[in-house]
């Protein structure tokens, strides 16, 4: 049998770069979903807006400088 190919070096750094960066996109996705789990429909979304999707997911996250609330 024929031995395997091997991949170059810069092959190989492309390869781990896109994987990092992946598994970064996926962590940053999920603790902005954690933060704030209403998705919308539009060009514009805030918590007074109707939410076109409000995912099952607690909001786990505590804001320190938020703690007053304000009325508009």
């Amino acid at each position: 049998m024929s031995e395997p190919v091997k991949h170059k070096p810069w092959v190989k750094t492309s390869h781990w770069i896109i994987t990092m960066s992946f598994l970064i996109l996926v962590f940053t996705g999920i603790e902005i979903l954690m933060v704030h789990p209403r998705l919308y429909w539009g060009e514009v979304g805030n918590d007074l807006t109707p939410a076109f999707l409000e995912l099952p997911i607690s909001r786990n996250h505590q804001w320190s400088d938020w703690e007053e609330e304000v009325s508009f």
